[in-house]
């Protein structure tokens, strides 16, 4: 981008600036989305995972399984609780 820029004809350093800056921010959105995606995928293994073990068991293991990806432990079963029934 910086190339780019260096090259234009009439170069105007505060509009690369600000273009710089846009690039950044979308930069920064994208990986927060790809974050969110990875951690939507994990949660969805773990609804669809085979349910063999007892209740008490069963929360314990979505509890770590949920820590190990960085999500909000407490809501995150909720939902996945919430999901199983529906199933």
């Amino acid at each position: 981008m910086e190339d780019l820029l260096q090259h234009a004809s009439g170069r105007d350093d505060a509009l690369a600036t600000e273009v710089e800056s846009e690039i950044n921010q979308y930069r920064h959105q994208a990986h927060c989305i790809a974050e969110m995606l990875a951690t939507l995928g994990h949660l969805q293994l773990l609804v669809h995972s085979p349910r063999r073990t007892s209740g008490g068991e069963q929360r314990a293991s979505r509890l770590t399984a949920c820590e190990a990806i960085g999500v909000a432990p407490a809501a995150t079963i909720a939902s996945l609780e919430a999901a199983g029934a529906r199933s």
